[in-house]
C-alpha cells in the first residue's frame, strides 16, 4: 500500500509469481502487469503453474520516484528485478554445476546516491548497481538465508545485515564488519519500524514468543504468541515416516491505527513449514493479545490501509495464496 504508479494517490499492489495487479483503495482493478520471462509474458497471474521459481515477489522503488519495480527475492531458478511494465531489468546468472542456489536478494541505497543497489546472497555476497553492473563480490562457502539493508549505527550510511546464530553486519562492499551473538537461531526475520523509534527492529517469531531485537542483537520486547508452535502436528516425511511438530517459516508485521485517540496496535501474520494455514495476531503496544484467527491459507504479506470515509483509522490487508483478506474494527 502506497504511491506506486508515479502519480499522487494511494495504490494497492498485489504481486505474485507471474505478475502484479494494481487496485484502487476500493479494490477495483486499475492495471495488470505480467512478468516477461525469457522475453515473453508469463501465463495467467492467478495460475498456480509456475514457469519460474524465483521466490517471493516484493514491491520496491529503486529510484525513489514513486514508481514501483518488482523484486523476485530468490529461489531455485535464481532471482530477478522487473520494471513496472514487467520487463526484466536484472536477473542472476545461470547457476553453475558446483554452485549452491540463490538464498536471497534485497535492494537498498548503499552509497547515498538516492538510487538502490541490488544485493544478492549466493555463496557469499554480490552487489550490483541498478543497471546490473557488478560492484563487488565477497565469496563464502554459504549464503545467508535472508539479507536486508539498514543503517545500523545511525551514521547515515546503510549496512547489510543478516541473522542466524549471530547478527551479521557487513559494509557497503559486503565485507563483514562484526558478528553479534543472539539469543536463538533466527533463520528468518522481518525488519519493522516501531512508532516513535529512530531505528527499525527485527521481528522474530521464536519459541512460542514474538521477539523484538534491536540492531545490537538485544531482545528488547517479548510478546506471548500462542498458536505459534504446533508440537502435536503430524507431517509425513519424504520417506513416509511421521514427523511431529512444525516450525514457523516466517512472520511479518505492521503497526496499524484501529482506534482514534489510541496508540497503534501491532498486527502480525505468521506462516509455517509444512502447514498450509497462517495465524493472524493483533497485539497492544504492551504485548497483550487482543485478537487471533487461523486463516485457511498460506499468507505472506500484511499492510495497513487508510479508510476513505474521512476517519483517521486504518483497516488491515492480508495477502494469501488464494484470497486477499481485509479486516477492520467494527
Amino acid at each position: 500500500v502506497g504511491e506506486w504508479d508515479g502519480t499522487p494517490g494511494l495504490d494497492i499492489v498485489v504481486a505474485a509469481n507471474h505478475g502484479a495487479i494494481q487496485l484502487d483503495p476500493s479494490g477495483a482493478r486499475i492495471k495488470e502487469t505480467r512478468f516477461q520471462f525469457h522475453g515473453k509474458a508469463s501465463g495467467s497471474i492467478e495460475d498456480d503453474d509456475q514457469s519460474s521459481m524465483l521466490g517471493n515477489v516484493q514491491v520496491v522503488d529503486m529510484e525513489g520516484d514513486g514508481k514501483c519495480e518488482y523484486l523476485a527475492r530468490g529461489s531455485l531458478d535464481g532471482a530477478a528485478l522487473f520494471s513496472s511494465e514487467g520487463k526484466v531489468i536484472w536477473s542472476t546468472d545461470e547457476r553453475k554445476k558446483d554452485q549452491g542456489f540463490v538464498q536471497n536478494v534485497t535492494v537498498g541505497d548503499l552509497d547515498n546516491d538516492l538510487s538502490a543497489e541490488i544485493v544478492v546472497s549466493w555463496d557469499g555476497i554480490q552487489i550490483f548497481d541498478k543497471t546490473g553492473k557488478k560492484l563487488s563480490q565477497v565469496d563464502e562457502e554459504y549464503g545467508d538465508s535472508k539479507i536486508e539493508i539498514v543503517d545500523t549505527d545511525g551514521d547515515g550510511k546503510n549496512e547489510i545485515i543478516s541473522v542466524a546464530a549471530n547478527l551479521k553486519i557487513r559494509n557497503a562492499k559486503g565485507e563483514m564488519i562484526k558478528e553479534i551473538p543472539v539469543e536463538g537461531y533466527f533463520s528468518n526475520y522481518f525488519l519493522l519500524q516501531t512508532p516513535g523509534s529512530i531505528q527499525p527492529s527485527l521481528l522474530v517469531m521464536y519459541g512460542g514468543q514474538l521477539l523484538f531485537l534491536n540492531l545490537n542483537g538485544d531482545v528488547v520486547s517479548r510478546f506471548a504468541a500462542p498458536l505459534s508452535e504446533f508440537d502435536d502436528t503430524v507431517q509425513i516425511g519424504f520417506d513416509g515416516d511421521e514427523i511431529r511438530g512444525t516450525n514457523v517459516y516466517e512472520a511479518e508485521g505492521v503497526w496499524i491505527k484501529l482506534v482514534n485517540e489510541q496508540p497503534k496496535f501491532l498486527a502480525v501474520i505468521t506462516n509455517f513449514a509444512g502447514i498450509d494455514r497462517s495465524v493472524l495476531d493483533v497485539f497492544t503496544p504492551e504485548g497483550k493479545l487482543l485478537y487471533q484467527e487461523i486463516l485457511p491459507d498460506t499468507c505472506s504479506s500484511i499492510a495497513a490501509l487508510p479508510e476513505t470515509d474521512g476517519k483517521r483509522v486504518e483497516s488491515l490487508l492480508v495477502a494469501c495464496e488464494a484470497t486477499p483478506w481485509k479486516f477492520a474494527l467494527r
